[in-house]
């Protein structure tokens, strides 16, 4: 379940403010990739992601990955903002809260719409990019729709509620096609119906996000997702 937490206000040290560009890692383990969801009405094309020492833009992309930015060393407490910070600006109480913790070398930031924050409209969901369940070759499955999704994808089985999140292994050993059948189940229902029918691909040295969205003005939700090839300098945990 997506826990949520009270959001602090935090004062800016612009002397201590690391400015990082979106550059492309060129030799840090450690980094940090977003994807965005926006949902209906979306539009953000791009975060402000600030702390005491760190002030970086990351790209939104909703069918890939960003760009991987270097981050510093250490514990992390950030937020997420639409603009730059002004020197000498505090943050402002509501903006998304961040926490990449020390022991993280790959940071992925999943943004979710939410139209109803008015300093950010999204909600923020770091994942560990490279830590136990979610290494190579796994998938991350974000339920977002009202609907508990269940489904077999190559050896393994995954059932993930309403608003929920799981993950499983490699669906095969080695690289190849698998067979995934997935089926949703409605509230107040008990009988599974078949949503989705295919083969995919899998590769070793990816890992998958996938997300379970709902359809406007449909009663069934629609799949999609992203993959995370990482990089070369990549340290696994």
């Amino acid at each position: 379940m997506i826990k949520k937490t009270a959001i602090p206000t935090l004062p800016l040290r612009s002397t201590l403010i690391l400015l990082l560009t979106l550059t492309v890692s060129s030799g840090t383990a450690r980094q940090v990739r977003a994807v965005y969801f926006s949902g209906p009405g979306g539009a953000l094309s791009t975060a402000h992601i600030v702390g005491e020492t760190v002030e970086l833009e990351l790209e939104l992309p909703q069918r890939n990955l960003s760009p991987a930015v270097d981050i510093p060393s250490g514990d992390l407490q950030l937020v997420a903002l639409p603009e730059p910070l002004a020197a000498d600006a505090e943050i402002p109480e509501g903006a998304p809260q961040i926490r990449i913790p020390a022991s993280w070398q790959r940071c992925i930031l999943i943004f979710l719409g939410d139209p109803d924050n008015p300093v950010f409209p999204a909600r923020v969901i770091p994942v560990n990019g490279a830590g136990e369940g979610f290494s190579k070759g796994s998938t991350y499955v974000y339920n977002l729709s009202n609907y508990t999704v269940g489904g077999k994808f190559g050896e393994k089985r995954l059932v993930v509620k309403p608003g929920q999140n799981g993950s499983f292994g490699a669906p095969i050993q080695e690289f190849g096609s698998y067979a995934v059948a997935i089926d949703f189940i409605a509230e107040g229902d008990s009988t599974p119906t078949a949503l989705f029918r295919s083969y995919w691909q899998h590769d070793p040295e990816a890992r998958q996000i996938l997300f379970v969205v709902p359809q406007i003005g449909q009663k069934r939700p629609r799949i999609w997702s992203v993959f995370d090839r990482g990089g070369a300098n990549e340290v696994e945990q």
